[in-house]
């Protein structure tokens, strides 16, 4: 069946009042009460520290008005890391909790805050607050492909089909089924369905033609040194972590550059791929 869901956002800059922030979200919660039907996430970074709620009155505003409302907070470790502290400041809020199958927090180095996710299921139920997932969801999953390369190579094999079959049929239904026909065949060809992945050791799921394996190798370890930070946040761990990260931009700059170099030089005396290559990197004619 369609779920309904909405979806928010919002932000509370630390010189902010907490009281006037709590107050507009009490306001957004009594304002959201006639969609109580819909599946709703409210999440956030409040600058309000929910591991303080013991003995800090804001944390207990607004988690007793979120609670009041309907909505319970599902993210409980910290989500910002310092060398001399931990805070809970990034909150996720849902009134469908029954159907959350999965909560917490992404330990990545793109911000100096860490990644908080939520995770729904529509065909999963609560029982004992254990969690009931259908079997079927357990199998392999056909999937596709959805990358720039095999986006590129839809793009041109609907660009290169004639139409005759469509365009010489009077037959609307026939014209049709012709259509339909075509554009699946080319669909299937550019984004095939696939049911396993074999990928190297760190790879990443969407890899860059510029990250060599050692490179990725490189990466993992950065990514490792910046986990072993969080579980520890010493000085000596954040040294490692730092002189790692540094090392990995140096390079990836590095390598990045000599990729283009290269691709600019093969197409030396192509206009047209040189162009395309511009306009991928300046984002130009991707629709939304």
């Amino acid at each position: 069946k369609a779920v309904v869901s909405t979806q928010s956002t919002g932000y509370r800059s630390p010189s902010s009042n907490p009281s006037t922030f709590l107050t507009k979200y009490k306001t957004v919660l009594q304002d959201l009460a006639r969609f109580r039907n819909k599946t709703i996430i409210l999440a956030g970074d409040t600058n309000i520290d929910l591991i303080q709620h013991d003995h800090n009155i804001h944390a207990q505003d607004i988690i007793d008005t979120s609670l009041s409302h309907g909505f319970t907070e599902v993210i409980s470790r910290p989500t910002r890391i310092t060398d001399h502290s931990a805070t809970l400041i990034d909150h996720i809020y849902t009134n469908a909790l029954q159907h959350t199958t999965s909560a917490g927090i992404v330990m990545v180095d793109t911000s100096d805050h860490l990644g908080t996710y939520i995770s729904l299921n529509y065909e999963s139920t609560r029982v004992n607050g254990a969690y009931n997932i259908p079997e079927n969801n357990q199998q392999n999953v056909p999937h596709r492909k959805f990358n720039e390369e095999n986006i590129s190579k839809f793009s041109q094999l609907i660009n290169d089909e004639s139409w005759e079959s469509v365009v010489n049929e009077n037959d609307p239904n026939i014209k049709y089924e012709n259509f339909e026909s075509i554009y699946n065949k080319h669909y299937d060809d550019a984004f095939p369905k696939n049911t396993t992945q074999s990928r190297r050791k760190n790879q990443r799921r969407e890899p860059k033609k510029w990250i060599l394996p050692w490179l990725e190798n490189a990466c993992s370890r950065k990514d490792k040194l910046y986990k072993n930070f969080i579980r520890e946040p010493t000085v000596q761990n954040k040294v490692k972590y730092n002189k790692m990260k540094i090392f990995c931009r140096r390079h990836i700059n590095l390598a990045k550059k000599r990729y283009y170099a290269a691709y600019f030089k093969e197409h030396s005396a192509n206009s047209k791929m040189q162009w395309q290559m511009i306009n991928k990197l300046l984002n130009r004619g991707q629709k939304s």
